[in-house]
């Protein structure tokens, strides 16, 4: 809670981040400590807390989930995306060697190319709502079945284990 007051100013607005957070990872592998930091620097990034907060930290779960990777690295990767504003093609590398192919993904939900979405992403034509729209499309209910995965159950565990703490 710390990240997100010294970040919001505005007290409401510091609830809605949490409430996104904890909406988006509630009943998948992912931790809210995970989903608090992530909603911490989205909303520096001109990010709304509440509906487009949310929809964007479940983008983040689904994309994890489906990559296998950390909640963080992937919110890192969306959270880059939201400070620029656009998408990168530092972005479509960094889920590429994830195994994403974003540049389908985004082709199929913009219904342009994948050559027409490269070259505008080098103009620098596609916005970050318009990626993040594309992601939690094709991932944003896929988070919940990280919970089948080993890394799953051990981060339910740890995540149990955070809560008893709290």
């Amino acid at each position: 809670g710390r990240t997100l007051q010294g970040m919001l100013k505005d007290s409401e607005k510091v609830e809605e981040a949490f409430n996104s957070a904890s909406k988006a990872v509630d009943g998948t592998a992912y931790s809210l400590d995970a989903a608090v930091s992530a909603a911490s620097q989205l909303a520096t990034s001109g990010i709304d807390t509440g509906a487009e907060m949310e929809n964007v930290l479940k983008s983040i779960a689904g994309t994890a989930a489906m990559t296998g990777t950390s909640f963080e690295d992937i919110s890192n990767i969306f959270v880059d995306t939201a400070s620029a504003g656009r998408l990168t093609g530092d972005t479509l590398m960094r889920l590429s060697l994830r195994g994403i192919n974003a540049k389908q993904i985004l082709a199929d939900s913009l219904g342009y190319t994948t050559e027409e979405i490269t070259k505008m992403t080098s103009k620098g034509e596609i916005s970050f709502q318009q990626f993040s729209k594309a992601m939690q499309d094709t991932f944003g209910e896929h988070a919940k079945e990280a919970n089948n995965t080993f890394q799953g159950v051990m981060s339910n565990i740890k995540s149990a284990l955070s809560r008893i703490g709290a």
